[in-house]
């Protein structure tokens, strides 16, 4: 039995795509912006000096984002940013649809690539694209699915179960053997059972002790084999060695077929519509007509789409190419950008900036594709603590002269006040103060504020050597055994007294001596050893005579020089 999957090949249009692009203007409002920002359009800015209105020049290089779109509609939206120079967009996401110079396309690594069955990306309106690798793998060439239903998987096979599954990179036939009853045409065998996907004979039904029992159970098909008795079940079986099997033909459109009448074989055109082989043109049907011909007639690409040139290519079958700008309605012009006005006419699509432009040079007119117009207040802050800043439609920024306090940016000076032509005028120069982080009430002179009384943390000297030791200043008398490191250096120091030189506690030879009858005691270092041994420097241990004894000897004990 031949099993026969039935596939049904559709050809699909891909959708529609869209991108956008601006060029456009924004909302006026008539006011200046409060947040401080600058730049008017055109570049007016209006100062009133009391009778005249004077007009400055504006930026050069771009003026409006328009100016600064590449064509490109995968590399983001370019802007014209501040100087007039034009800044790069952000790329869209890989997949997102696109179309360029009217050409349907996703967006792939910051490019608009054209959407084509076989080109292993699935676009829109296809089902699947396995880049038409793999014939069998349940994708067909047409980008569709080799199966959508079940009824499309029959193989005219009782002993299988045909269902339509996803499978491969599609949706594939599967052919799943079962346990059904089946008739295998022996009419001396039954009840008959299906095994491993083939009829299996039942138990016999026809009694016989010769094979000439056998022959009142022939049907004179000549070519299904002969009956014969099997003397061990005592039934007429079939003979396979008698069953005709006829080779395949090896004629296009025919097959050789056994003639029941004779049991022999010859060949008959196939049947209408049997594929034959291919010609290699993708462009052709490779069908029998019935008559044993394969005829290779002409494949129709008329997808009946006014929109798209149809054509074929040998290689790869019908194109539908897409006819830049055609439509029916303004719907299909539309370019999801709200800087443009989508129509269709004539069966092309339009696509005119909208004007935003308000009239006002107090906005700055922009358009944004997802929103439309919108419309910036200008600002005409010109960071002038002496002039009021505000906006005239017509004339643009205009500037007048105030009174009161302002700040001339000098800390030093204060209060500062604005005079009768615009300008903040600096105050009384103010005390200055000094540092003081470690509290010890000296100031570091590299440390410094203005203010008309005294800052916390700060001294009115600049006497201090070390802002991180308190212990080192100048009133320092306290004599110190470690010396300290100042935040900032590495270089241990004995200044405590800032002094800008180490000053020993103990720096001479100490002694007892009779003087007549009486023991007088020098404090100081030993002399014992010859030379005298050095006077210890700061940190230094070395031996002091600490008194006297009854001999008028010296006492000695081990001490460690101290410093200031």
């Amino acid at each position: 039995m031949r099993k026969t999957a039935i596939v049904n090949r559709v050809a699909l249009l891909t959708a529609l795509a869209a991108v956008w692009g601006c060029g456009g203007s924004l909302k006026a409002n008539g006011e200046a912006d409060a947040t401080g920002d600058t730049g008017a359009p055109d570049g007016m800015d209006v100062t009133i000096d009391g009778t005249d209105i004077v007009e400055e020049d504006g930026p050069v290089g771009c003026t409006d984002d328009s100016e600064c779109d590449d064509g490109d509609p995968c590399n983001g939206e370019e802007t014209c940013g501040s100087g007039g120079v034009c800044e790069d967009g952000i790329a869209l996401a890989d997949d997102t649809d696109c179309i360029e110079n009217g050409v349907e396309g996703t967006c792939v690594a910051g490019e608009c690539v054209p959407l084509t069955c076989g080109d292993g990306a699935l676009d829109e309106g296809e089902e699947c694209d396995d880049a038409n690798i793999d014939e069998t793998d349940g994708c067909e060439t047409t980008c569709e699915f080799s199966c959508h239903e079940d009824a499309e998987c029959n193989d005219d096979n009782v002993c299988t179960d045909d269902s339509c599954s996803e499978g491969g990179n599609g949706q594939v036939c599967d052919f799943v053997d079962n346990d059904a009853p089946c008739e295998d045409g022996d009419e001396c065998t039954g009840p008959d059972v299906c095994s491993e996907g083939s009829c299996t004979p039942g138990p016999g039904l026809c009694g016989c002790d010769t094979d000439a029992d056998c022959e009142v159970y022939e049907d004179e098909d000549l070519c299904n084999g002969t009956l014969v008795c099997d003397t061990s079940t005592g039934n007429c079986n079939l003979d396979p060695a008698t069953v005709v099997e006829c080779t395949p033909s090896e004629v296009l459109c025919s097959e050789n077929v056994c003639d029941p009448a004779t049991g022999d074989c010859g060949p008959v055109p196939a049947d209408v519509d049997t594929p034959c082989e291919s010609d290699g043109n993708a462009c052709t049907t490779d069908m029998c007509d019935g008559d044993g011909v394969c005829e290779h007639a002409a494949l129709s690409c008329a997808d009946t789409n006014p929109c798209t040139n149809d054509s074929c290519d040998p290689a790869s079958g019908c194109v539908h190419e897409t006819i830049p700008d055609c439509c029916t309605t303004d719907i299909e012009c539309s370019d999801l950008d709200e800087c443009t006005m989508d129509t269709c006419t004539d069966s092309s699509c339009t696509h005119a900036p909208v004007d935003c432009g308000d009239s006002s040079l107090c906005t700055i007119d922009t358009c944004d594709p997802s929103t439309g117009c919108v419309y910036t207040p200008e600002s005409c802050d010109d960071h002038n603590d002496c002039t009021g800043d505000f906006c005239d439609a017509v004339h643009g920024c205009l500037h007048s002269y105030l009174t009161g306090s302002c700040e001339d940016g000098d800390p030093c000076t204060g209060p500062d006040s604005c005079n009768d032509t615009g300008t903040c005028v600096p105050g009384p120069d103010l005390p200055v103060w000094y540092a003081d982080a470690d509290g010890d009430g000296f100031g570091d002179p590299g440390v410094t504020a203005c203010a008309a009384a005294e800052p916390a943390g700060y001294a009115g000297n600049a006497e201090d050597c070390c802002d991180s030791e308190a212990d080192a200043n100048p009133d320092q008398t306290t004599y110190f055994a470690d010396p300290f490191t100042c935040v900032g250096s590495t270089t241990p120091s004995w200044d405590y007294n800032c002094g800008g030189a180490d000053y020993l506690r103990w720096p001479d030879y100490g002694g007892c001596n009779w003087w007549i009858t009486s023991c007088n005691y020098d404090p100081g270092w030993s002399r014992a050893g010859y030379p005298d041994p050095p006077i210890p420097d700061c940190g230094e241990t070395g031996s002091f005579i600490t008194g006297c004894n009854a001999s008028c000897g010296p006492v000695y004990a081990p001490r460690r020089q101290e410093c200031i």
